[in-house]
């Protein structure tokens, strides 16, 4: 099924001002409508715009649809936030805080804040299954520079990240003190199930994947290319491709986007980044547009009891 797109012109029609940003969050929170404590039942609320919230038709009671969001005190107007979010789900390589100072007339420090607190409810926890692929990179600024080469790959003067990707789905990646064993391991633990296939480059590190290990219950069905000898695609005798490509593809989003569009990164907020580049790959095949799957996951969503 194509998925359905979400233009300029209808976010400017759906969500130009306040009043319709809190219309929205007060129906994606409450789909079921607004239990009012006080009354102790399902009521008809009403929008107080001066407050930023809805009232009981019945006792008056207040309620705020920003209330453990990152829109909760912000003195911003909800467009504004709402706007970010839409320039975050519209490009696959990004949008610097440049720029949204510019274009929403706030100050740098105002519009960095705002980008690292939707950063911050990107990050997802997935299981992968299936055939996947492992790879580490590095990424962020080269911490000493002085007129020398920099040097790439392991040892690099730039962070670690560990990535793995399902074929056709989901990325986990996260940065990482070092790309050691007893390091890496416990992530893949967590993030791919048990007998899945995964596929990985020479890296000595990976070679007991699919060996049993005394002090561990998993393992995994593991097979590699050989990038050192030119080798990126291997192909067998049942018909499975053999390589990385999927996850090194991913990985050249935020290193581009890192070097040519932010123009550097700080390891402190290095893994903010990492995961708005992971959740974009994540729901690339999502039917409905990213930007409503981004407003789900930093507005929680309370159901009435069954």
């Amino acid at each position: 099924m194509e998925a359905i797109t979400f233009t300029l012109h209808d976010f400017l029609r759906d969500f130009y001002t306040p009043a319709q940003c809190l219309e929205y969050l007060r129906k994606l929170r409450w789909p079921d409508g607004i239990h009012c404590r006080k009354c102790d039942r399902v009521t008809k609320h009403h929008l107080r715009p001066e407050k930023k919230a809805y009232s009981c038709q019945y006792c008056g009671t207040l309620v705020r649809p920003t209330k453990g969001t990152i829109f909760f005190g912000s003195k911003v107007a909800l467009p504004n936030w709402f706007w970010i979010i839409f320039q975050f789900a519209k490009t696959r390589t990004g949008i610097t805080a440049k720029q949204i100072e510019r274009e929403l007339g706030i100050t740098y420090k105002t519009a960095l804040r705002m980008c690292n607190a939707v950063r911050s409810c990107l990050e997802e926890d997935h299981t992968l299954s299936g055939q996947c692929e492992l790879d580490e990179t590095y990424l962020g600024n080269s911490r000493r520079y002085f007129g020398r080469k920099r040097k790439r790959g392991r040892g690099a003067d730039k962070r670690p990240c560990f990535g793995a990707v399902q074929r056709g789905g989901a990325v986990v990646a996260k940065v990482v003190p070092n790309t050691k064993r007893e390091t890496l391991y416990p992530i893949i633990e967590e993030h791919v199930e048990k007998g899945s296939e995964v596929f990985t480059d020479e890296y000595k590190v990976y070679a007991s994947l699919e060996k049993m290990d005394p002090n561990l219950s998993w393992t995994y069905r593991h097979d590699t290319v050989n990038h050192s000898q030119g080798q990126y695609v291997k192909y067998r005798r049942d018909g499975t491709e053999v390589h990385t490509n999927e996850i090194e593809g991913f990985w050249s989003y935020p290193k581009n986007a890192i070097k040519g569009v932010h123009r550097g990164v700080s390891d402190r907020h290095l893994q903010g980044y990492v995961n708005e580049y992971a959740f974009r790959q994540s729901h690339r095949k999502d039917e409905q547009p990213l930007f409503f799957t981004m407003l789900r996951h930093i507005v929680p969503v309370e159901r009435l009891a069954a």
